[in-house]
């Protein structure tokens, strides 16, 4: 993600702190573009994969140990959120009247 590049790119101060803070809630963000997708099987496929990406991409960053936990973490908890916004789009969609099983 173009946001991750803008941490490093200030040394430190507010605007370091707000380019992190971009990076969390677009990561936190991600389970919504599987809940809105069409082919939210994709959707989910697609979006894990960056977020793999980006958790290890997130490993060589020029982070504080700091910064880099909370966005190891945001990963992590974004990519549980995927995972359990797929399973429920996928039931929804194989039962398309009630929702359920």
């Amino acid at each position: 993600m173009a946001a991750r590049y803008e941490i490093p790119q200030h040394p430190s101060g507010e605007i370091r702190a707000a380019a992190l803070e971009t990076y969390l809630g677009l990561t936190e963000a991600a389970p919504g573009l599987i809940r809105d997708a069409a082919r939210p099987e994709r959707a989910l496929r697609d979006v894990t994969t960056a977020l793999d990406c980006e958790a290890r991409l997130l490993r060589t960053e020029a982070l504080g140990p700091r910064e880099r936990q909370l966005a190891l973490d945001a990963n992590v908890h974004a990519r549980a959120a995927c995972v359990t916004c797929g399973l429920g789009a996928t039931l929804e969609a194989s039962h398309p009247q009630t929702g359920r099983a």
